[in-house]
């Protein structure tokens, strides 16, 4: 989470929507009216705002640099990356894309890469952090199972039998009665999504590009299906070293969505499939702009799919062609979900926001 802020407000867009060319930017100065010191108040859109605190001081070598305090993020002194620059009479903070000026004896400005207004006054206290409670302790596991790597997909159940894929390229059938081993399945690279369960079979994607259908009972492979992305690379969280790069970690992946015998899913080149679920067989394939990390949703018509690239599309599901698309200025990394006639969408950069399902319009949004 404190490499996420680091990466908020990276995308080009935003910096240009927000900020104005850093020509003349120059190190603020001590002086009278430096905003040196401790700042508390509200951020957020009219419907969600919450506390959020700062103390803005210089660090050793004399660079004037932003702490966040704000509680509902459980931040206590979170050094944010940058140097604050004075242009004018606003004081900028590039990379969380913060910019504050003067008002009335406070500070006004906004955050985020959808601009977020933010107001604060002088204060002698910040934010501590509340102590965890010393909680009983809850009853242990029945049986645990041990896989031999890490597992990010969620475990598919049926049947009396959880399906999981790890970061080791083996799926497996477990038995949820006593643990044991069903059967096993060689995928042959990391399997980062979830399984999808239809009658006598099930599909999972794996990071060799190939979508998989296996037989439930078995594990034996009835077919497999060339996604295209193998050569697609991942950034783990804990390989992330340095606080200048660029936070793009990548521990997600698709889980099929199965309708009526065919398998939607998006790739990481940059494409979603409609494949035959009787024969493995291509019968649609729409290029988007950036990889496909999470599950489609589908409906009798369209078909709905998010990019980290920021984007969220609509297809023809009979024909993947575009109906419209959607920037939501941040990289989608988990499943949209529809909800009456509102389409539910988040985004790395903390936006909530809910779409007309037709039309792709906003109907509100939050920012978290």
């Amino acid at each position: 989470m404190r490499r996420q802020l680091a990466r908020i407000a990276s995308t080009a867009f935003a910096v240009a929507a927000v900020f104005p060319s850093r020509t003349g930017a120059q190190a603020v100065q001590t002086s009278s009216d430096s905003i040196e010191g401790r700042w508390a108040g509200m951020a957020g859109l009219p419907i969600d705002r919450v506390p959020i605190a700062f103390e803005f001081k210089r660090d050793s070598a004399g660079k004037l640099r932003a702490y966040l305090y704000q509680s509902v993020a459980n931040f206590y002194g979170l050094e944010l990356p940058g140097e604050i620059v004075r242009q004018g009479d606003k004081y900028i903070l590039k990379e969380w894309a913060l910019t504050l000026a003067p008002s009335n004896g406070g500070l006004e400005g906004t955050y985020f890469p959808i601009p977020v207004p933010i107001t604060l006054a002088r204060t002698t206290t910040l934010p501590s952090e509340v102590p965890v409670p010393d909680l009983p302790r809850g009853p242990g596991p029945k049986w645990q199972t041990k896989l031999g790597a890490a597992i990010y997909g969620p475990a598919a159940v049926g049947d009396g039998v959880a399906y999981v894929g790890t970061s080791g390229g083996m799926f497996y059938a477990v038995s949820l009665a006593d643990g044991k081993f069903v059967w096993a399945f060689a995928a042959g690279r990391p399997v980062f999504g979830g399984a999808a369960l239809v009658d006598g079979a099930l599909f999972f994607v794996c990071d060799n590009g190939l979508l998989f259908k296996l037989d439930r009972a078995t594990g034996k492979e009835l077919w497999r299906y060339d996604l295209g992305d193998a050569a697609v690379s991942r950034i783990l969280p804990h390989q992330v070293v340095d606080r200048s790069g660029d936070f793009d970690w990548d521990t997600s992946a698709p889980t099929p969505t199965v309708v009526e015998g065919i398998v939607y899913v998006g790739s990481a080149d940059g494409s979603v499939h409609a494949v035959d679920g009787a024969t493995g067989r291509r019968i649609w394939r729409f290029p988007v702009k950036g990889k496909v990390r999470v599950t489609a949703i589908v409906d009798p018509t369209r078909v709905i799919v998010g990019t980290v690239d920021n984007l969220l599309y609509a297809l023809d599901r009979k024909s993947g062609s575009e109906l419209w698309q959607r920037d939501t200025r941040g990289p989608i990394v988990t499943a949209p979900t529809l909800v009456d006639d509102k389409l539910i969408v988040g985004n790395r950069n903390g936006l909530l926001a809910a779409l007309n399902f037709l039309t792709g319009a906003p109907v509100w949004r939050v920012q978290l």
